[in-house]
């Protein structure tokens, strides 16, 4: 897996937009919209994949960590069923390996981490993406996961060198309210947030800075 400093910084625009759209893949996972599953990952470039995979890395690891600590651990051999449901959705060429890598968690072959190692870039986004709404539908309905998902996300909080880097820029405008149309369309300059589902003990957690995917469990 590429290290930590091989991504650029959240706030470039390039980087910017892969975040938004690695948002927006779990959006489109949740309403089952084969078509937006697949828009949002096909005009991205290399770099642009390998920042979305560490986005929806940390997704994934924030939903263990928050379901884990509001007495909701998960069970990997019970979301076998979870993960095939959701990965029914997902574009043919990644499906099998998404369904696989449940297995081979299932079975306690290997982690998160080792299963995703052997992957490319794009079978691993997919892979996280459809474990993390796997895990959410375990504990809730589908209508509230598309409800949580589809709140737009917060801004974070500027980093003092982030602000010291854009103090000479147009002010940003506030968050807009998104209707049925991607993020990644219209989004703000500053990157998503992962969504908040409930109470959570990350949420003074900085993500004004690169991902870091490095501690998949």
């Amino acid at each position: 897996m590429s290290q930590i400093h091989d991504f650029q910084d959240l706030t470039a625009p390039r980087m910017n937009e892969a975040a938004w759209r690695a948002h927006d893949l779990l959006r489109a996972y949740a309403a089952r919209d084969r078509a937006a599953i697949v828009e949002h990952l096909a005009h991205l470039e290399d770099d642009q994949l390998e920042f979305a995979r560490g986005v929806v890395a940390n997704s994934y690891n924030d939903t263990r960590g928050v379901l884990r600590d509001t007495g909701r651990p998960h069970n990997p051999i019970t979301l076998v069923r979870e993960v095939d449901t959701v990965a029914r959705f997902a574009p043919a060429e990644h499906e099998f390996a998404v369904t696989t890598a449940a297995r081979r968690l299932a079975r306690g072959e290997a982690k998160m981490q080792e299963v995703i190692d052997v992957m490319d870039v794009r079978d691993r986004i997919h892979t996280l993406a459809v474990y993390t709404l796997a895990l959410l539908l375990a504990v809730f309905s589908r209508k509230r996961v598309q409800n949580m998902l589809d709140t737009p996300p917060r801004r974070p909080r500027r980093s003092a060198v982030g602000r010291a880097r854009t103090a000479s820029r147009d002010a940003v405008p506030p968050l807009r309210a998104f209707k049925k149309r991607s993020f990644s369309e219209d989004h703000p300059a500053g990157p998503p947030r992962p969504f908040r589902a409930f109470k959570n003990p990350f949420k003074n957690q900085d993500y004004s800075t690169t991902p870091d995917h490095r501690f998949l469990t």
